[in-house]
């Protein structure tokens, strides 16, 4: 077909004009410059665009509006109808210019054809009239100055869906359309979820966009979901993403500095998706070996950020099973489900694991021995540091061991409680001040919970003292509460407050050992409310007071004797009524009108306790805490050493020497699990001997006064007649 230059094109659209032809005529022009050359020279020509008469942002034009707009206009202005080609170049059809070749108007139309000349050129085929008064093919400008070829490929197209957040592209067909008919050419990309044809790419989702965006962009589509993608696309932000979310895993995948003791990276690494990752949180620890080098790093970052998060947890600690005796070590004390099953787990452990320290700190510190340090004597202290120890360690496993049983039974003639001062004695010291005292009842708090208090105590920051008293026998609430509910109780309801859980979960009927979790949430609230009474100001110190203790191994004796008395056994058989026929049972001490055993016997008529039993007289049940809490200084302790390194040997024993300025009351220090009581001259210089030391190196040691936990430092041992060479104090002659 023949081509015209613009200007040529020009005089054949002005020869339509003149002529009485009432059909619209055609011009196929597709570079930028000629098309806007053609618009230019006919400024009063009202222009039509397809593009207004699209239904909505992303559909396409209502062609039968159209066509009765243009039969509606008048003779008296000319028009050009601009959009057709682009949209034929855009959607299938047969020849998008049949439809309008012989509509016969009342005005001018000319109608600006582009990227389309494949279709004029069939109809000039089959039309030879049409190709010689309807048509103009207009020759590219481009062409003649560069010497290139103008033609369809001139117009590119991406494009888009229509959820796609993207600057500088055309949200919908009819956007993209009133672009082109402006004159737009080059590349184009655009929002639109309709079928294009002839678009050079074709991105369907997010995922598709990022990787055309950034060709280097390392993902998976399967990663993430649709909406998902979308959300990443609109908000790349990634580095503040909550724990177990699919930003956080998004960056796992993505980073490329890997961090092999990572378990989120090592969880991450076992899923293919999203949704897949906060389960692998959960579980992943479980497919690694608690022997593998990464265990323990993976194991503590596990703990931290599945901390207060519970959802899931039953699976797990079912799915743990697999590791046997050994899935103690993937349990955490984060939920109470966890810390039932380690609990239960130690009842057929032979040994408790040093491991329990990280994996449950609370039962640790319960189950650590709390040191008695007093003014009773010292074979007294150690007498009830060991036997607490041994208490604690068989009432976590649930087994009583014939040797306990028969110190238990050794002890009942002894009763060594008896050295104890009275709960009344000593609760008479704060009697001076009540309103400035606030006092809990905590109805069977035995000493084993002593460590434990401590722990949190110091935790807590709490200046913690302990006096060790012992309860009346028997060992019965209606014999011990007299501080509280007697008449001469000094202390106004206000400043009291009684808690009876512990007692309550006591005589419960749990048989298993995993209620000593119970046990350490109801005192770690108790301390909680400690806190809250001193830090408002109206409170000096609060006391925690006892009526009494109770016993776990006197449940679990399987072989107890049942004596046969008078009158029937009372709680469980610990204790019975005195009567003048009875005779003195040979473990039976006597109180209040009643025999009280202090083995773990029983009185006929005495129903077993399930869990715990108290009103006998063994140590657990009669000897009980007495403490004082107070608010800990805000002031830093500061400790100088005379020396941070000391002798130790065969002949010599170890000594540390310090001087501090605050003022300390029962000083001592607890270096490698042993307490060492702390010497003073009286000038602020202290003394602690540890005749345990011997082996050379470096040792931390802990300063404690009563129950608080002061500070730490660290000093080194050297062994006894070692000597350091110096190799470099040659002797050289005086150069003469």
């Amino acid at each position: 077909m023949k081509e015209y230059y613009v200007n040529e094109a020009v005089l054949q659209i002005r020869d339509y004009l003149e002529g009485p032809s009432r059909m619209p005529f055609f011009v196929s022009v597709d570079d930028r410059g000629d098309y806007d050359a053609i618009l230019r020279a006919f400024p009063s020509f009202e222009q039509i665009r397809v593009s207004s008469f699209c239904s909505g942002e992303d559909l396409l034009p209502d062609f039968d509006r159209l066509k009765d707009t243009l039969r509606n206009c008048t003779a008296e202005t000319n028009h050009f109808l601009l959009g057709i080609g682009e949209c034929a170049r855009l959607f299938t059809d047969i020849n998008p210019y049949l439809k309008w070749k012989d509509l016969w108007l009342s005005q001018k139309l000319v109608i600006i054809c582009r990227f389309t000349r494949h279709f004029l050129d069939k109809m000039c085929e089959l039309d030879p009239k049409f190709n010689a008064k309807r048509v103009c093919f207009v020759k590219p400008s481009s062409e003649e100055i560069f010497g290139t070829s103008s033609n369809e490929t001139s117009l590119s197209i991406t494009q888009f869906p229509m959820g796609v957040s993207l600057k500088n592209a055309e949200k919908g067909f009819q956007k993209l359309l009133e672009a082109l008919e402006s004159g737009r050419t080059g590349n184009l990309c655009v929002l639109s979820d309709l079928l294009f044809l002839n678009v050079q790419k074709r991105v369907h989702s997010a995922f598709e966009y990022l990787c055309w965006k950034d060709p280097s962009f390392n993902a998976q589509e399967e990663w993430l979901s649709e909406k998902q993608w979308e959300e990443f696309q609109k908000d790349p932000e990634l580095d503040l993403a909550e724990t177990g979310s699919w930003r956080q895993f998004l960056s796992l995948k993505l980073c490329k500095k890997k961090n092999e003791t990572s378990y989120l990276e090592f969880a991450a690494g076992k899923c293919t998706n999203a949704e897949e990752f906060p389960k692998q949180l959960q579980t992943a620890l479980l497919d690694l070996s608690h022997l593998d080098e990464r265990f323990p790093q993976m194991y503590r970052e596990r703990k931290k950020l599945l901390r207060g998060r519970e959802d899931g947890i039953r699976h797990y600690v079912e799915r743990a099973k697999y590791w046997k005796e050994d899935r103690i070590f993937y349990l955490t004390d984060q939920t109470q489900l966890e810390r039932q099953t380690v609990i239960e787990l130690l009842e057929h452990a032979e040994t408790i694991p040093g491991e329990l320290q990280n994996i449950y700190p609370a039962l640790h510190a319960w189950l650590s021995d709390y040191d008695f340090s007093g003014v009773f004597p010292e074979k007294l202290r150690q007498l009830l540091v060991t036997y607490f120890r041994e208490y604690k360690r068989q009432k976590a496993v649930n087994r009583l061991t014939s040797e306990f049983l028969k110190q238990v039974e050794e002890l009942a003639h002894t009763r060594p409680f008896n050295q104890l001062p009275t709960r009344g004695s000593v609760l008479g010291r704060f009697l001076s001040d009540p309103y400035r005292t606030f006092l809990i009842w905590v109805d069977a708090l035995g000493v084993e919970y002593l460590s434990f208090l401590q722990y949190r105590a110091n935790e807590l920051k709490f200046r913690m003292k302990t006096h060790i008293v012992r309860a009346e026998l028997p060992t019965l609430t209606e014999h011990n509460d007299d501080f509280f509910n007697g008449q001469e109780c000094t202390w106004p309801e206000e400043h009291r407050k009684k808690e009876e859980r512990l007692d309550k979960l006591k005589h419960s009927r749990n048989s298993q050992a995993g209620y000593i979790a119970e046990e350490l949430v109801i005192l770690d609230e108790v301390l909680k409310l400690v806190r809250d009474l001193l830090e408002c100001g109206k409170y000096d110190r609060v006391l925690i007071v006892s009526d009494h203790g109770a016993s776990r191994l006197a449940v679990l004796n399987e072989h107890e004797n049942r004596w046969e008395m008078a009158e029937k056994g009372k709680h469980s058989g610990r204790c019975c009524p005195q009567n003048d026929v009875d005779v003195k049972p040979d473990f039976a001490s006597e109180g209040n009108g009643f025999w009280v055993l202090a083995n773990y016997d029983l009185f006929r008529g005495g129903r077993k306790g399930q869990c715990e039993v108290h009103g006998g007289a063994s140590l657990e049940e009669v000897v009980i805490p007495l403490i004082e809490l107070t608010l800990a200084s805000e002031q830093n302790v500061e400790v100088q050493l005379e020396s941070p390194k000391i002798k130790a040997g065969a002949r010599t024993v170890a000594k540390v020497r310090f001087f501090c300025l605050t003022q300390l009351e029962m000083p001592y220090l607890k270096v490698n699990g042993s307490f060492y009581p702390v010497q003073s001259n009286g000038e602020k210089w202290f003394e602690v001997t540890m005749p345990n030391l011997k082996k050379p190196g470096t040792y931390t040691a802990e300063l404690y006064d009563n129950d608080s936990r002061l500070t730490c430092f660290d000093f080194e041992i050297e062994q006894e007649g070692m000597k350091k060479h110096d190799f470099f104090s040659i002797k050289r002659k005086t150069a003469q």
